[in-house]
């Protein structure tokens, strides 16, 4: 009699082990599940974001390299923000875009710039009221 009240009570613990482990997996599934929507959601709002870059596709060049201009129709926020993600150094921002030499292009691209003509960047810049023009 002793030995089957201590095996009951052993396989009484071990069940009640089980149902708590049980419920605690299904609580940091959930925990890890409301994670995965928020970061998902997030990552579909960079998405959108990001569409709204330009990166002109024409080049020109100077001081020996081939160049072209990073800009946002969005904001100079999300233009900083995205360039600084991408590696584009702070002294490259010029008045109202970025220059960026030729071999960090399709870096830029694959990070969700969207290739422009030129006249389509300037016309989307000034549409948004984002254009700033040099001083004379």
């Amino acid at each position: 009699m002793k030995w089957s009240a201590a095996w009951l009570c052993l396989l009484f613990a071990a069940v009640l082990g089980s149902a708590l482990g049980v419920v605690y997996s299904k609580y940091q599934n959930r925990k890890l599940f409301i994670e995965l929507q928020a970061l998902q959601t997030r990552r579909d709002e960079m998405s959108v974001e990001w569409g709204r870059l330009q990166l002109e596709q024409s080049t020109w060049a100077a001081h020996g390299r081939w160049w072209s201009h990073l800009a946002s129709d969005a904001s100079f926020t999300e233009l900083h923000d995205f360039a600084a993600r991408c590696g584009v150094p702070a002294r490259g921002f010029e008045r109202d875009h970025y220059d960026v030499p030729a071999e960090h292009y399709e870096a830029l691209v694959a990070a969700g710039a969207v290739p422009t003509p030129s006249r389509e960047l300037v016309a989307r810049l000034s549409a948004a009221g984002l254009r700033r023009r040099r001083e004379r």
